[in-house]
């Protein structure tokens, strides 16, 4: 199973009404609460699917209302599963992108050498 589309829900405050929760219960699992009086003018958007509630206008500007980002899932899955009960092979779906290894960093996995008794009394401890 896809999926379901990710909807960040504008609000007016830090927590969500009795109403919010109902509305955003009707877009399905993946909705996210967002106080709309802090996004600020300028910057970077968070990305998401589509947008509901209180939508400030750059995410307006940019993103599917949530009811036509769902509707458009729910297109796509449909025909997904009339594909799949039909017998037509599925797309393949991606590879999950793997983080690149750690850049190894000189010396590592070597053992730390341990002071002799005359280092020690010589030099004292070493830190």
């Amino acid at each position: 199973m896809r999926k379901f589309p990710r909807i960040l829900f504008f609000i007016a405050a830090t927590m969500p009404t009795a109403e919010d929760f109902d509305a955003a219960d009707e877009m399905g699992p993946n909705v996210s609460f967002r106080n709309a009086s802090m996004v600020s003018t300028e910057g970077a958007l968070e990305n998401c699917d589509g947008v509901a509630g209180q939508v400030p206008q750059r995410y307006a500007d940019k993103f599917l209302s949530a009811r036509e980002a769902i509707e458009a899932w729910q297109t796509v899955e449909m025909k997904r599963r009339a594909d799949r009960a039909a017998g037509k092979a599925e797309e393949a779906e991606p590879e999950p992108v793997k983080p690149a290894a750690p850049a190894k960093v000189q010396g590592a996995g070597k053992p730390v050498p341990k002071p002799n008794a005359a280092t020690w009394q010589a030099n004292g401890p070493t830190a």
